[in-house]
C-alpha cells in the first residue's frame, strides 16, 4: 500500500506502506509502522513537520516518477484518451511505453474490464514501467511485449492505438491492420519533421480526419489584487497527431 504525504508547503511525498524502514527522497529515513494505522486525511507529524495523509492518485504519481525517459504529460495525455474514445473496457495498443507514464493513466481509464498492449524495445524501461504499474495496482491490467512493433502487432479488432516512437511512419500500416473501422492512432511527436512524414503515412495507409494540434499549458498566479499568468511556461513538449481509420 502506498501513501501520499503533502506538507504544509505543498511538497508530497510518495511513501510504501510495509512496516518497516524506508529512505524516502527528500525527506529521509521514514518508520512506515507509525504509518500503518494513519486514516485518509489525518495528520501526522514527521521530522517536526506535519503532512496529510492522501491516498495518491495517477497524476500524483505521475509527478513523483521516476523519469529514466521523457513521458507523455497529463495535459497532452487527457486529450489523447478524449479524442480516441477510450473507455472503461477498451482495448488499446501502446507502442513505446517507456517507463509507463502514459500506461498508467490509459490502464487508470480502460479499467479491469479493458486491456493495453504495450509494446517497448528496451527491456530496462519495461522493467521500471512495470514497478510503477504494480504501485498503482495497475500491472494485471497492461500485457507487454518486449519487441519492436514494426516486428508486428499480434492484436486485432483494437479500439485505438497510442505511438511514442521516433518514426511511427514505421508502423502505421501495422496499426491499421490491427485497428477496427472508424478508431483511431494517435502518434505523439516533438518536431515538425516527424509530423510531416507521419501524416503523409497515415494518408496513404487510408486514415481521415487527420489532424496536428499542440496543446500550450500556462499556469495563473493568483493573489489578492494581483493575478497575472506566470512568468514561466514549458512552451513545447510534443505535438499530437491523430488519424481515424476509414477504409
Amino acid at each position: 500500500m502506498h501513501l501520499l504525504l503533502v506538507g504544509e508547503n505543498g511538497k508530497k511525498y510518495l511513501v510504501e506502506v510495509h512496516g518497516g524502514m524506508q529512505r524516502v527522497s527528500g525527506l529521509g529515513v521514514v518508520d512506515t509502522g507509525l504509518l500503518g494505522n494513519a486514516k485518509i486525511g489525518e495528520k501526522v507529524e514527521l521530522f517536526g513537520e506535519k503532512y496529510i495523509v492522501v491516498q495518491p492518485e495517477p497524476s500524483d504519481y505521475i509527478e513523483l516518477i521516476r523519469r529514466k525517459t521523457q513521458i507523455i504529460l497529463p495535459k497532452d495525455t487527457g486529450y489523447i484518451i478524449t479524442k480516441c474514445g477510450i473507455g472503461p473496457g477498451k482495448k488499446v495498443c501502446e507502442i513505446g511505453m517507456g517507463v509507463g507514464g502514459l500506461t498508467i493513466f490509459l490502464a487508470f481509464t480502460v479499467g479491469r474490464t479493458g486491456r493495453i498492449f504495450a509494446y517497448e524495445r528496451r527491456k530496462d524501461h519495461m522493467a521500471e514501467a512495470k514497478k510503477n504499474l504494480a504501485v498503482l495496482g495497475l500491472d494485471e491490467i497492461v500485457e507487454c511485449f518486449d519487441q519492436e512493433a514494426e516486428q508486428g502487432i499480434h492484436q486485432k479488432d483494437l479500439d485505438a492505438a497510442v505511438c511514442d516512437i521516433p518514426e511511427p511512419w514505421k508502423v502505421i500500416a501495422s496499426i491499421r491492420e490491427a485497428l477496427k473501422l472508424g478508431r483511431w492512432c494517435a502518434c505523439y511527436l516533438p518536431t515538425y519533421n516527424q509530423v510531416e512524414k507521419a501524416v503523409l503515412e497515415m494518408e496513404r495507409n487510408g486514415f481521415g480526419e487527420i489532424e496536428c494540434v499542440e496543446l500550450l499549458l500556462r499556469r495563473i498566479v493568483v493573489a489578492e489584487n494581483a493575478v497575472r499568468p506566470d512568468f514561466s511556461m514549458l512552451g513545447h513538449t510534443g505535438f499530437l497527431v491523430f488519424g481515424r481509420k476509414i477504409s
